[in-house]
């Protein structure tokens, strides 16, 4: 996650080198590679994690280093004969999930899970970062990368039965014209129509009322056990 924030730094530094001449003798490129790779070996949360291991969860800046946690689980020099990979909570609940037959289910984690669990049941993520509609609303709680956010009243019930059954009335409105953007026929006209006047701000006075009014009071949101979904767990409502 901290390496985001060197993507224009990393930038510059390809096209400063592509502009810079190469050394033409051998002892130059000898002495580079020996630099590059002692930097990859001896900098803390390198790539070389067997030598060097990097923080899990940096609390003050509340950075979180995802290959380091999640190489403990899914590394392959973690690997042991009799343990399958990757071994951890997000697969077991995956394949669960899958042998449920449910149709809906709400995690905190959709990457393992979501692909384990199989492509007939949908998980909404309370990050939202694949849910169209939770992305648009406000959040919760938040560190990078993880932005939570409150399920509306009836949302749930909405992807269980196909039906828009969202109480709040313009957020019922505003997520028709949503979901005729995200399920509609590819090429359809009127769906190329409604995509400019999303993108142009036409269906932002149905948020503002909820944004700034019932959702900040939690007993608006569907009833969602109090169960820790960042962890892996999940939920069938």
């Amino acid at each position: 996650m901290a390496g985001r924030f060197f993507t224009e730094p990393y930038l510059i530094a390809v096209i400063l080198l592509a502009r810079t001449s190469f050394p033409s003798r051998k002892s130059e490129w000898i002495l580079a590679l020996v630099i590059i790779v002692s930097i990859g070996f001896f900098t803390s949360n390198s790539r070389w994690y067997p030598i060097t291991k990097g923080f899990i969860y940096d609390n003050l800046r509340k950075i979180s280093d995802e290959r380091s946690y999640y190489g403990i689980t899914t590394g392959i020099l973690n690997r042991q004969r009799d343990m399958p990979l990757p071994n951890f909570l997000e697969v077991q609940n995956g394949l669960h999930a899958r042998q449920s037959h449910k149709r809906v289910a709400v995690a905190g984690s959709i990457g393992v899970l979501g692909f384990t669990a199989g492509p007939h049941i949908h998980i909404i993520d309370i990050w939202a970062l694949s849910d169209p509609l939770l992305a648009r609303l406000p959040v919760l709680t938040w560190h990078i990368g993880h932005f939570e956010r409150l399920i509306p009243k009836g949302y749930l019930q909405t992807l269980k039965s196909g039906r828009n059954v969202i109480q709040d009335k313009q957020l019922n409105l505003y997520y028709s014209k949503l979901r005729y953007i995200t399920r509609g026929s590819l090429f359809d006209i009127q769906r190329l129509i409604e995509i400019w006047k999303f993108n142009t701000g036409a269906y932002d006075y149905l948020l503002s009322h909820y944004s700034q009014g019932e959702q900040g009071n939690k007993a608006q949101g569907d009833e969602v056990p109090q169960v820790d979904l960042r962890d892996g767990a999940i939920y069938y409502p």
